[in-house]
């Protein structure tokens, strides 16, 4: 399985790079932010013609060498983001567990209500990474394999279990 993902990307990757005398340069900026992005942003043809669509890719296959500090400053504003499951299970469910032991209705509303929030920054922190971050191809590979391997986040706990 792993083999294929890798050599459908790399076809990818090669038909972005061989120059197509039926593409200009703005052409194939956005073939290739179209293909191994979300599409562009603002700016993103130019800055990407500006270094050359095969050095883009070239970055793009590193994102470990992409800084990304303005993405990673706003995840700061997620504080569940922060947690260990372990955390999360004690500070989110556990108070969920408790209040359906003592039967307590609003105690329970109360605390699912304030359980949200876990699912929330997750939420946000997709859109984050896909609108904002420089590191394109990988958000697009972490949005593909996470809606392969799917959990439905309403489901019981699970949502307590997606941070890691």
């Amino acid at each position: 399985m792993r083999r294929l993902a890798l050599a459908s990307i790399a076809l990818v990757l090669l038909a972005a790079l061989k120059p197509s005398s039926q593409l200009t340069e703005p052409q194939r900026a956005l073939h290739a932010l179209n293909r191994l992005a979300f599409g562009p942003r603002p700016g993103d043809i130019d800055k990407v013609m500006a270094i050359g669509v095969a050095e883009w890719i070239n970055q793009q296959l590193h994102p470990e060498t992409i800084p990304d500090r303005a993405v990673e400053a706003r995840l700061q504003n997620l504080p569940t983001l922060r947690m260990t499951n372990a955390d999360i299970m004690h500070e989110f469910y556990a108070p969920i567990v408790q209040a359906r032991r003592e039967r307590e209705t609003d105690q329970i509303k109360d605390a699912q209500k304030k359980s949200r929030e876990v699912v929330e920054d997750l939420v946000s922190q997709r859109i984050i990474r896909a609108t904002e971050s420089d590191r394109q191809l990988n958000e697009v590979m972490v949005d593909f394999w996470f809606n392969h391997f799917n959990v439905f986040v309403g489901k019981g706990i699970d949502r307590f279990m997606l941070t890691s």
